[in-house]
């Protein structure tokens, strides 16, 4: 067998072979699982030879590094705050150099790995965070407020004594700025025969249709923060609550408004799509304490438009080094074209045997229109998981051992679930995509066609 990348095999020998091509699917008598192994010894592996299993010198260092990073995570938990950014920049400048002052040539094989492992993610997460420095400089003009925000809840973690009156003038003085940007991006209102002397109103921000998007989405989080803030101290703190409450609420309020304003003036979302993704005021991040439930969202919300947010060349260049992909961009748009044409070459191929010529669409529309009926998606990807642990076992390629066997389980996607993952998802537990009675024909359609016995022979080995 040729030895062509998975993506070839799996269009030419789990789509559109003729020879699997059945209307009652791909063929797999009916079966059953393994439910208890024949000998319960066969699943535990050999003691001893798990005791001769070397492991590496950095270990702990690797699990006290992801628990201290996760530490101070929790701590600065001020979204994108300047005391977030400062002391996690440190932490990853001081961890690496106390890791290049290690002598990499002395570890042992399993160190030196975990050691360009850790060092590499160190290095990624110092060129995101200036990255995402580069971003947020993007949606300064419409958020110049976040940092005075930000501090607020900043000050509560360093557990500051806080002054309800000082707190009330900032929320009031960031409310009027918050209206102010608002205004200048809504329509000008229309000027009257004597409003010749009126002085115009400032310009505003100009930002591109994706720093808008950001900035929204920002505001969101920023919005959340400060509720999580606000009710720390609402109710248990009588002077605070005294002055607070109220200009609290007018600037959630002028948050929710303005992040609406942004989506529908600078990104081009309209109606209830342009509504905050975080309606409950202060749904505090993380899904912590006080946190409020997200809105459902509707069909309409659903389907609105996908706004990306490209990171450029430098960007990409830097995501391919952080995988250790040896390739550069331009390299693997060569790849892909010559991947394309060679897949493109073999589904013709297969469409001549299929008795469609050239025509390989056509092949593929009969091939979509193979699927089994509702109700009889599990059988098939349990006979197919069957299938391909057989062949695996007669050809000795790869050892699945016993318990892998026997642990895996089926749960059924939502169809919420299926509009972003409408193929069945694999591991120790298959989420299977199917249709459900509620949803619309097209939908239902979609779901069963995308999902026939011979594109999923392609995903079962997940």
């Amino acid at each position: 067998m040729s030895k062509r990348p998975l993506s070839s095999a799996f269009l030419t020998c789990g789509l559109l072979l003729p020879a699997v091509l059945t209307a009652q699917g791909p063929g797999i008598p009916p079966s059953t699982r393994q439910q208890f192994p024949a000998d319960p010894k066969a699943s535990v592996p050999a003691v001893a030879q798990l005791m001769r299993s070397t492991t590496s010198e950095l270990a702990d260092v690797v699990t006290r590094f992801a628990a201290d990073q996760a530490a101070l995570q929790r701590r600065y938990d001020g979204d994108d705050s300047p005391a977030q950014r400062r002391r996690l920049r440190a932490f990853f400048m001081a961890w690496r150099e106390q890791l290049a002052a290690h002598d990499f040539d002395r570890l042992s094989q399993e160190g030196k790995v975990d050691y360009v492992l850790l060092d590499n993610h160190l290095r990624y997460q110092l060129d995101l965070m200036t990255r995402e420095e580069r971003q947020l400089a993007e949606v300064t003009p419409l958020l110049p407020f976040a940092d005075t925000l930000l501090a607020l809840h900043e000050a509560r973690r360093d557990l500051l004594t806080i002054n309800g009156q000082q707190s009330a003038r900032t929320l009031a003085m960031v409310t009027l700025q918050v209206d102010s940007l608002r205004q200048l991006l809504e329509p000008a209102p229309a000027r009257g025969p004597g409003d010749s002397a009126r002085v115009p109103r400032a310009a505003a921000p100009l930002v591109s249709r994706t720093a808008g998007n950001r900035a929204a989405e920002r505001l969101d989080r920023i919005r959340a923060t400060v509720g999580q803030w606000y009710r720390f101290y609402s109710g248990y703190d009588p002077l605070f609550t005294w002055w607070a409450a109220n200009p609290y609420q007018k600037l959630d309020e002028a948050m929710r408004r303005y992040a609406q304003t942004i989506r529908q003036r600078v990104v081009g979302i309209q109606g209830a799509n342009a509504a905050p993704a975080m309606a409950a005021a202060g749904a505090a991040p993380g899904g912590g304490a006080g946190a409020a439930a997200p809105p459902p969202r509707n069909a309409a919300a659903a389907n609105e438009p996908i706004i990306g947010d490209p990171i450029g060349a430098e960007g990409l260049a830097m995501d391919l080094r952080h995988a250790m992909v040896p390739y550069t961009a331009d390299e693997l748009i060569a790849i892909a074209e010559r991947e394309y044409a060679f897949n493109e070459a073999e589904a013709k191929k297969a469409a001549r045997q299929m008795g469609f010529g050239d025509d390989w669409k056509a092949a593929m529309e009969k091939v979509k229109n193979a699927y089994v009926e509702p109700g009889r998606q599990p059988d098939l990807i349990r006979d197919l998981a069957n299938e391909a642990e057989a062949f695996f076992g007669k050809h000795d390629w790869v050892t699945i051992p016993a318990l892998a066997r026997e642990d895996w389980r089926m749960e059924m996607l939502s169809p919420e679930r299926q509009r972003v993952s409408p193929f069945f998802l694999g591991g120790e537990n298959i989420l299977v995509s199917y249709p459900t009675n509620d949803m619309t024909d097209e939908e239902k359609m979609m779901s069963m066609r995308g999902n026939n016995p011979h594109f999923s022979r392609a995903t079962v080995f997940h």
